[in-house]
């Protein structure tokens, strides 16, 4: 199958964070990283999702777009 091209080029890395979320506190790693977005493996939280992503005390906050098992 086609993809379309990505707007935003991504970058491998291997960044521990946290997750929180209204319910939870979750650990995972960030493994690609663009301007766009995030992927991360180790939890996972259903697409549409509100949550804080926190690295050594710097706090963003988003919305999961896509979920699978543990990403």
């Amino acid at each position: 199958t086609m993809h379309a091209p990505r707007s935003h080029e991504r970058v491998l890395v291997d960044i521990p964070i946290v997750i929180t979320t209204v319910l939870d506190s979750l650990e995972g790693t960030i493994v690609d990283l663009s301007e766009g977005g995030a992927q991360v493996v180790g939890c996972s939280l259903p697409a549409r999702a509100q949550c804080q992503v926190d690295l050594d005390g710097h706090i963003v906050f988003g919305t999961v777009r896509w979920s699978e098992i543990d990403r």
